[in-house]
């Protein structure tokens, strides 16, 4: 694994609040703090051949929906 150079920041340290904050929003992003999603569909849809209902209740997991092939 190889090792990233943190850049150092002087002055009162916003800069660095700043560049951690990215950090933990692009963590957030790709491994969601929610394991599983519901969702309810207010009308009816149709995916191809298949029709859900409306009130249908949805599970997603987002880390299967994000992971690659």
């Amino acid at each position: 694994m190889s090792r990233v150079q943190i850049p150092s920041y002087t002055g009162n340290g916003k800069g660095f609040v700043i560049y951690v904050s990215q950090i933990l929003y692009e963590v957030l992003r790709l491994y969601s703090p929610a394991p599983l999603l519901t969702r309810a569909n207010v009308k009816e849809i149709k995916l191809g051949e298949l029709v859900i209902p409306p009130g249908c209740t949805k599970l997603i997991r987002p880390l299967v929906v994000k992971a690659k092939k």
